[in-house]
Parts: structure tokens; sequence; C-alpha cells
């Protein structure tokens, strides 16, 4: 990404794809399929979790990520989105100078949160940014449906005029209405304590293979949600590492869930940090419970 200068004197960004980075992904997708195909045909692991699906899915978010004209459809649904909020912003493309493989964008001159001086700091409401960019994300995913899994701190700059400012949005997936009804019930559900609904949720919106238990999975979700209820107040256990979880265990007990949990567990993950970064006192669960019943009224 440079810095550059248009003719009539206005300061932007402009993201270049290397060359050849295109031709060079396609050709290791193609031999971790080929990895894949083997492994899901020679081992009893590949025969029960489908490895060949998995590569598919991640390739075709590689290739959608390296198509900067989708990268710019992006940009511009987050700035609709976050209309509302005066404390978020994201960079604006510039279409006539854009297209597959150069972005130009409005130029955001801000600083890495983690540079940011203990006197600004002072002078800033770090907790009220860290706030906006929590519901704003919550809201990116239960009504809008656009999930974008790489919001960290690398990611967001704090601008002059004391504004969050978010960057790089090539890997945004989109949530279909009804996996993202499940993913709210699910999160409210693990906010409430609620461990077997949890994992009921978790089964119907993930694919049983072969060895499927579901007593056995039901049991073991329960105790990673009475563990998040008994820590998560205090971000010693955090909904995204919980998320990471039952993904793993859903894995382990035959399950083959859907690649948007695991896409959320790493968007709630950046955002910990981020928030982490802002204000460490901030109370993420009491946030999210009280955020996403709004979102359920409404």
């Amino acid at each position: 990404v440079h810095r550059g200068r248009l003719r009539d004197g206005r300061e932007v960004a402009v993201k270049v794809q290397r060359p050849g980075v295109a031709e060079a992904i396609l050709e290791d997708m193609e031999i971790l399929a080929g990895l894949a195909r083997t492994a899901d045909r020679v081992t009893t692991l590949g025969r029960r979790l489908h490895f060949a699906d998995w590569v598919h899915e991640f390739s075709g978010m590689l290739q959608a990520e390296l198509d900067y004209r989708q990268e710019a459809d992006n940009l511009e649904r987050f700035a609709r989105h976050f209309e509302d909020d005066p404390r978020l912003c994201v960079p604006v493309p510039l279409r006539d100078l854009s297209g597959r493989r150069v972005l130009v964008m409005t130029l955001i001159d801000g600083m890495r949160i983690a540079e940011v001086p203990d006197v600004r700091r002072i002078e800033l409401d770090m907790r009220g940014l860290a706030e906006s960019l929590l519901r704003g994300y919550l809201d990116q995913v239960f009504v809008h449906g656009d999930l974008h899994a790489d919001p960290h701190p690398g990611n967001v700059l704090i601008t002059a005029d004391d504004r969050l400012a978010l960057v790089d949005f090539g890997m945004v997936a989109h949530v279909a209405p009804r996996l993202r009804t499940r993913l709210l019930r699910l999160l409210l559900a693990a906010v409430d304590g609620r461990g077997e609904t949890v994992a009921d949720i978790l089964a119907a919106a993930s694919q049983p293979l072969r060895g499927f238990v579901d007593a056995d999975f039901s049991r073991d979700v329960a105790r990673v949600v009475a563990r998040y209820s008994a820590h998560g107040r205090s971000g010693l256990y955090s909904e995204g590492r919980m998320f990471f979880d039952m993904v793993r265990l859903a894995t382990d007990h035959g399950l083959r869930t859907p690649p948007e949990l695991s896409l959320f567990g790493k968007t709630l993950l950046n955002l910990e940090s981020v928030c982490d970064a802002l204000d460490s006192g901030l109370d993420r669960r009491a946030l999210v419970s009280a955020h996403l019943q709004g979102v359920v009224l409404r």
C-alpha cells in the first residue's frame, strides 16, 4: 500500500497486488486440494472430516480476496453501515481509478492503538471507542450479515479527530439469514450459561459425520459454556476462545461446523485484542449481552 496524490491535490492510498501473487496462490491451492483428496481417501480422519471440502471453501475465500473490486464493494457497504456512529470510519474507494489488482482509496491518517501516547489516551474516550467498535461489528454480523474476519490491532487506527478508522476489508464473508439467526441464538445462550441449548443449536447448524454421539457432545459443550460463565466477565475465558473450543469439540465428536463459525471466532478474538488495547477494563460480556438483546428486539 502506497501513499499517492491525485492531480486535484487529494491524498490517497494505493493498494497494488504484487505481480504473480494470484497465480502462485492458485497453484498452492491446487497442491493443497490434491493432498486433501489423498487424505480423504487413505486416512480415517480424512474420510470422517472431508478435508477437500475445507480446502475448497478456503480457496474460494482467498480468490475473492484477490479481486480488489470486491474489497471496494466491502468498503462501500461497511461505510453505509457505520453511518449512524460518528466514531467509526473506513476509507472510501475511488472506483474510476481502481480495478481487479489496484485499489485506490481516500487516505486516512492515523496511528495504531499501541502507538498512542499516554497523554493522548487520557484525553480520548477509549472506552467509548471500544464500545462503538464492538457494537458496530455485532451489528455487521447479526443485522447486515457481513463477517469481516480481520479487525486486528494492525488494521485499526485512531485518527486526529478521535475516530477509529478500519482498513483492509479483503476478507469478508456473507452470513445467510438462517445461519445468522442460529449464531445469534447460540451466542445469547452462551452468555446466559445455557450449555445444552448451545449444543443443540450447534448440532442443528452442523453436518453430523460418522460416529457422532449427541449426548457426549452436549455434555462437553456444557462444560465449555460453564467455564465461560465462570470466567467470561473477568476476560480470562473470552467469547472468541469459547467459539474456537466449540469448533474443536464439534470436530472431535464428529460434527462438521459451518466455516462461518470459525471465522466468527476469529473476528471475536481480533476484536477482543483491539478492545483490550483501547480499554482493558471493558466488560465485554455485559456489552455483548445487552447489545444482542437489543438486536433481538429490533
